[in-house]
């Protein structure tokens, strides 16, 4: 890292693409964006000039590695879980001969379906079992909580779609 100048917060649209498949840069950007948030405060900025505080991002890595693991493990969770509430209710549509597959397919109704589940799953996953900071600034909780706003986005969009076709 450059250390004439200061640390910038993160894209969360990078973060994100490091989240899902470079840990270690996503772990390094987020040592970056807590200096950028902890740079923010009078207190660090003397700290700065005093040449107490570090523009090293490896010397901000402390717990980064167990958030990021975190963030992944209640994503897997909560798919596993709403995957299991979706055979459990396939199994009881059969059993109660309610669930018919009927070809051809009905779009519309699988269009809904699939935007209800992604709902379900990303309330889920939102409201799961992260660990959280006081200020929210970290950049899991940031990513978490951008993840959750697309997936979320995506599933009311095609859950409404069922009334367009």
């Amino acid at each position: 890292m450059n250390t004439a100048q200061p640390p910038k917060k993160a894209n969360i649209y990078k973060a994100m693409f490091y989240f899902f498949f470079n840990k270690e840069k996503f772990i390094t950007l987020g040592a970056i964006n807590k200096m950028a948030f902890e740079l923010e405060k009078d207190e660090y900025k003397r700290k700065l000039e005093a040449g107490k505080y570090s523009l090293n991002p490896d010397d901000h890595k402390h717990s980064l590695e167990e958030y990021c693991d975190d963030l992944r493990k209640s994503i897997l969770a909560s798919v596993l879980i709403m995957l299991g509430v979706f055979f459990i209710v396939i199994a009881i549509g059969f059993y109660s001969g309610k669930f018919r597959i009927i070809y051809p397919l009905e779009w519309k109704d699988a269009v809904s379906a699939t935007g209800i589940f992604i709902l379900s799953w990303s309330t889920l996953f939102q409201l799961g079992w992260r660990n959280a900071s006081w200020k929210g600034c970290r950049l899991d909780e940031l990513v978490g909580l951008a993840i959750f706003r697309h997936v979320f986005i995506f599933g009311s969009f095609l859950s409404l779609l069922y009334f367009a076709i």
